[in-house]
């Protein structure tokens, strides 16, 4: 059975990476981040001299230092297709973590079987807009997971709601 594709967006610290690692435990979802696979691709080459780094781990460190240039950067890669570093997560994964451009999302129904909010707008702040261009009310948005309470109750709502879409009971 063919597992279902999924893209979970949310702002800076809502709980996106969270969700993804809960699913790949509990029904063996994989995933990659937006972050991670633009600096294993191509990113680590443009910025490592440019800022300093050493390796790839110390740049992936200090990316929230840096959240402008890192959509920059992905958006300049994605200039021809919105959708190449979609394509490329999902070649080895189930799930993609993190796209932040309007025009990338509005593209994503075509690769993907759901589009999940993360929603913690209760205690995170609004992300600026040099480093995303997300407004959830003009998504396609297939589930909202709100992540505003403790961490076993976001917990316990992810893994509802992957029971939905991995059909587990």
């Amino acid at each position: 059975m063919k597992k279902p594709t999924i893209l979970i967006l949310g702002l800076a610290g809502a709980g996106k990476d969270e969700l993804a690692e809960i699913w790949q435990e509990e029904f063996g979802m994989t995933f990659q981040s937006s972050s991670r696979a633009a600096l294993d691709n191509f990113l680590f080459d443009i910025i490592h001299k440019h800022l300093g780094y050493a390796t790839k781990e110390e740049a992936f460190r200090d990316r929230v230092n840096h959240r402008a240039l890192w959509y920059q950067l992905i958006s300049m890669y994605n200039s021809k297709d919105p959708l190449r570093l979609a394509k490329e997560i999902l070649k080895t994964s189930d799930c993609y973590v993190g796209m932040r451009r309007k025009e990338e999302v509005a593209l994503a129904p075509t690769l993907f079987d759901h589009i999940i909010w993360v929603d913690a707008s209760e205690r995170v702040p609004m992300e600026s807009s040099n480093s995303q261009s997300l407004d959830p009310t003009q998504i396609p948005i297939t589930m909202n997971i709100m992540n505003n309470d403790s961490k076993a109750t976001f917990r316990d709502t992810a893994i509802k709601a992957g029971r939905t879409i991995f059909k587990k009971t």
